[in-house]
């Protein structure tokens, strides 16, 4: 998993430089969206578990605060540029 996590960390930060240092730029994009596709259908499914309701705008105040969490941990925005101790110290 750490291989991922460097090929991950790598296309955020540089397209280019990743495809040159010979990482699947393609397979890593693919990989990224379906790690955040499964990582959402778990928080839908953790809210609906926890509220007990199924509207599908119950969760429409997170965003804020996740964001807000990822800014104050010192994620950059623009990908590239953070650690994992800082949103979760933020959050």
């Amino acid at each position: 998993m750490a291989r991922h996590g460097l090929a991950l960390y790598s296309v955020g930060s540089n397209r280019s430089a990743a495809y040159l240092s010979g990482v699947g730029v393609a397979r890593t994009r693919v990989f990224a969206y379906a790690l955040g596709g499964l990582f959402c259908g778990l928080a839908g499914l953790a809210l609906t578990a926890t509220s007990g309701i199924g509207d599908p705008n119950a969760g429409q105040y997170y965003t804020l605060n996740s964001v807000a969490a990822a800014v104050l941990g010192g994620v950059s925005l623009v990908g590239g540029v953070g650690g994992l101790i800082g949103p979760i110290a933020a959050a």
